[in-house]
């Protein structure tokens, strides 16, 4: 199965939960405090946006995650990393990777493609 024919999920980390949100079939997917405009809702107390970030997926397959604000602090490890790095402009970022919100100490979301 091609990569751009599966669909996106996202997986909060165990000591936040562990919820799998998806799939997701669309080419964007938004997460914040607006339940209207975001698929992924979180409490606006936690310090985030009402859209915080995105995920967006491209035609061949790859994805991008970007601040959808420019003061939405997002942290992304990428594959073993130890150590989150803050993003400061859309970033590439591929299945196994994580990223969290507001701070490296948030609710971590592991990246998911799946049939």
């Amino acid at each position: 199965m091609a990569r751009d024919e599966l669909a996106l999920y996202l997986t909060l980390s165990p000591e936040f939960g562990g919820t799998r949100f998806g799939p997701f079939e669309g080419l964007e997917v938004r997460l914040g405090a607006d339940n209207e405009r975001c698929h992924i809702v979180l409490p606006e107390a936690f310090g985030v946006a009402r859209e915080h970030c995105k995920i967006i997926r491209q035609g061949d397959g790859g994805m991008i995650l970007a601040a959808s604000e420019r003061t939405a602090a997002v942290f992304v490890w990428k594959g073993d990393a130890r150590r989150a790095a803050q993003i400061q402009s859309p970033t590439a970022v591929r299945p196994g990777d994580s990223f969290a919100l507001v701070s490296p100490d948030g609710a971590r979301f592991a990246i998911e493609l799946a049939p």
